[in-house]
């Protein structure tokens, strides 16, 4: 047998030995190993694999459509659905507006004297400003 007859004989055996035993023990532990797997829980959402699916799939058949499509959502889709979102949201603000509670506090002496002392540093600042401005 030439020797490309045996590569191919040796590379064909050694592809079907683990697929042959890892589709008899896939079989075998499979089962088992559902039991015990976390994602088979999240197979409650099966219908948005499913979609996701198709829209993968669509992607792979149709490029160009699906380029056009995807521009189209950047440049119109997401744009409006931005204002929409904005516009619920400024609607909730200003709904929520009026059971707010308005809270007046009236200036007392303390708040005067901290006031009167903020005012003094700002003027003593703009002095050092122009001293040192005009040296």
């Amino acid at each position: 047998m030439p020797y490309y007859g045996m590569f191919c004989q040796f590379y064909v055996i050694s592809c079907l030995y683990p697929v042959f035993h890892g589709g008899v023990l896939s079989n075998n532990l499979l089962a088992m190993a559902l039991d015990n797997c976390i994602w088979v829980n999240y197979m409650e959402n099966w219908k948005r694999y499913v979609a996701a699916g198709i829209v993968i799939g669509t992607i792979y058949f149709l490029p160009s459509e699906s380029f056009a499509a995807f521009i189209a959502g950047w440049v119109f889709l997401i744009p409006i659905a931005a204002v929409v979102f904005l516009a619920a949201g400024l609607r909730e603000y200003m709904s929520g507006r009026k059971n707010r509670i308005m809270v007046s506090v009236k200036t007392n002496e303390a708040m005067n004297a901290l006031a009167r002392r903020e005012a003094e540093l700002k003027r003593e600042k703009e002095l050092l400003y122009e001293q040192f401005g005009k040296a």
